[in-house]
């Protein structure tokens, strides 16, 4: 469990790179952090103190890159008090639905942009809810009663039970990568969610659950094409890794060159089998119009972003290896259970 002062030093830190990359340097002032035990909600802005509160258990029991969604939906807050200066309405009113609509900022006080354990946590209270319209009156309050409990351990609130309105969100994938930059293996497969699966990928600088400085992948979309890229990127993760183990043993290097081939072989069969469907065919206007609107919503939750080069080493005999292993993924819709259509925009 990592201490009070490290949250808070990180939160401040953190706070200091959105103002500057996500709100312009319009935030003049920062604000005082405390990480305190807060019932019913994971954070909370106090302007007359100018302090920002988090849950502890919240950050504890959550990826460093949910705590930092919290951060925006709080500094979207402040800036409704500092920039707009309305203060003349509910703490979720028209001002501050426009300061999150102009920064992609989720506008519900939750955890995630798109968090599966906290939607799981949701649908749980969901039916506890309705069995409080139990005509037993002891099987009711209990029901209420551990509704309420589950969203106080959780830090949601009963307003989370809404269901969002936004047609896009974001969703974290896979683990946090200790390194500088992705590894090729793992740029190669955002590549393939960008390009197949009408998400946009970028890398996003994180902390681990100990604290440590590293790399999560973000993807952009919509719910259900998020749902599928999700199911993509942890399947062709494990493919790889268990390809390699029936392939033979071998060193960092001969693995990283293995693994790196699976991904750019099951590129390329993808890309064969859109030209084999007509992949250059024009697509829809329906499809061109989601695919700007896509691309809105992640220029204004990402408004600066940079490129990473790839590494450019050599590759030893394992890569070609693993480019043939990688031409014969069979990647199945986790929805339907059959062979999914091409998803890019094409």
């Amino acid at each position: 469990m990592l201490p009070n002062d490290f949250y808070v030093r990180n939160l401040s830190q953190a706070w200091q790179h959105l103002n500057r990359s996500l709100f312009g340097g319009a935030l003049l002032v920062a604000p005082t952090f405390l990480v305190v035990e807060i019932d019913h909600h994971a954070a909370d802005w106090n302007p007359a103190r100018r302090l920002i509160r988090f849950s502890r258990s919240f950050v504890d029991g959550h990826c460093w890159l949910a705590v930092i969604e919290v951060l925006k939906h709080e500094m979207a807050h402040q800036y409704v008090t500092d920039v707009l200066g309305a203060d003349d309405e509910t703490a979720h009113g028209p001002a501050f639905q426009m300061v999150c609509d102009r920064y992609a900022i989720d506008g519900r006080a939750r955890g995630t942009v798109r968090a599966t354990h906290d939607d799981h946590i949701l649908d749980k209270v969901r039916k506890l809810f309705r069995l409080g319209d139990s005509p037993n009156e002891h099987e009711a309050k209990a029901a209420l009663s551990k509704a309420q409990r589950l969203l106080d351990e959780h830090g949601l609130s009963v307003g989370d039970l809404e269901p969002s309105t936004a047609e896009f969100g974001a969703a974290f994938l896979g683990e946090v990568v200790l390194t500088k930059k992705p590894e090729e293996h793992r740029h190669v497969a955002s590549h393939i969610l960008s390009r197949f699966f009408r998400v946009r990928t970028i890398w996003i600088q994180t902390l681990d659950r100990t604290g440590r400085a590293g790399l999560q992948l973000e993807a952009s979309g919509r719910v259900s094409d998020l749902a599928i890229a999700e199911y993509a990127h942890d399947f062709l993760h494990a493919e790889a890794d268990r390809l390699w183990l029936r392939a033979g043993r071998g060193g960092t290097r001969e693995r990283l060159d293995f693994v790196e081939g699976v991904m750019r072989g099951f590129l390329a069969s993808l890309v064969e089998h859109e030209k084999v469907l007509g992949g250059a065919q024009t697509p829809g206007l329906a499809l061109v119009a989601a695919q700007g609107r896509l691309d809105d919503y992640f220029e204004r939750r990402h408004p600066r972003t940079r490129s990473v080069k790839p590494s450019g080493r050599q590759r030893g005999v394992r890569f070609g290896e693993g480019v043939s292993a990688g031409r014969h993924i069979s990647l199945n819709d986790p929805l339907t259970g059959n062979s999914p259509k091409l998803l890019g925009p094409g």
